[in-house]
């Protein structure tokens, strides 16, 4: 039996073989193929980057101010596959 995950999440859709055509962004990942039979199950992980793609802006930003701190929290956009500063 074969599964493909992206990020963890199951591709419950994909059997045995997995091809992206038309690649942008959101196929940005990690991609793992889980083969398995009666006897062991096996992964083998693989990091796909789109390059020349535009890293996107923080989304979801809160913020909490208690006394005179102030919370902030966010979700990173995509980042283009690259360290952001």
């Amino acid at each position: 039996m074969i599964k493909w995950f992206k990020n963890s999440i199951e591709l419950s859709e994909i059997h045995e073989n997995l091809t992206l055509e038309s690649i942008d962004k959101t196929d940005h990942g990690v991609y793992i193929c889980q083969a398995s039979n009666e006897h062991t199950t096996t992964n083998i992980t693989t990091l796909i980057t789109v390059e020349n793609s535009t890293p996107q802006a923080p989304h979801n930003i809160n913020y909490k101010q208690i006394s005179s701190n102030l919370f902030v929290s966010w979700e990173p956009g995509y980042d283009g596959g690259r360290f952001q500063h």
